[in-house]
């Protein structure tokens, strides 16, 4: 199957519904993330207006974590630079769901104070390079405890790699 061809996820007002909650925004969350007004979102949502390509498009871009969490694809990736002789030198982690974003483990003292970062122990902690998606639309309490997951899986991921290179 080329691109071209490849299927893309259709959009309805029953999926805007579904997506909405599987990814669990507010109303007004769902409707600033599609760039609409609350009132809009509403009337899509009722059939009573007709979704647009752009809506549609940026719908589709939001199903994409829904569908690799449903196809069994890992809440988290890691990973290192391979250009790097030290192994811990640079570690990542990659949140694959909603809200996606790639992480750094670093030295807290290193960390700028207007990144979004969550401490893993006394010296190091994630920082959050970049956003996939937008976090604004996410509850505050969801996204700590996605952040808190992340660095305790970095954490384990680290470990991990400790057991591997001293022969455990």
């Amino acid at each position: 199957m080329t691109p071209e061809n490849t299927p893309s996820p259709a959009i309805d007002a029953s999926g805007l519904v579904a997506l909405r909650n599987n990814l669990a925004l507010s109303s007004e969350a769902m409707a600033s993330t599609l760039g609409l007004s609350d009132e809009q979102l509403v009337a899509i949502e009722a059939g009573q207006q007709p979704i647009s390509d752009s809506v549609a498009a940026i719908a589709s871009y939001l199903l994409i974590p829904q569908l690799l969490q449903q196809q069994g694809f890992p809440q988290f990736t890691m990973g290192d630079d391979a250009r790097v002789e030290n192994k811990h030198a640079i570690d990542y982690v990659y949140h694959n769901w909603y809200p996606r974003f790639i992480g750094m483990m670093t030295q807290s003292e290193a960390i700028a104070e207007d990144s979004t970062h969550i401490a893993i122990n006394d010296d190091e902690a994630l920082v959050i390079v970049t956003w996939i998606d937008s976090p604004m639309a996410v509850e505050y309490q969801q996204l700590e405890s996605i952040l808190l997951e992340a660095a305790k899986q970095l954490q384990a991921y680290y470990q991990d790699i400790d057991l591997n290179l001293n022969g455990v």
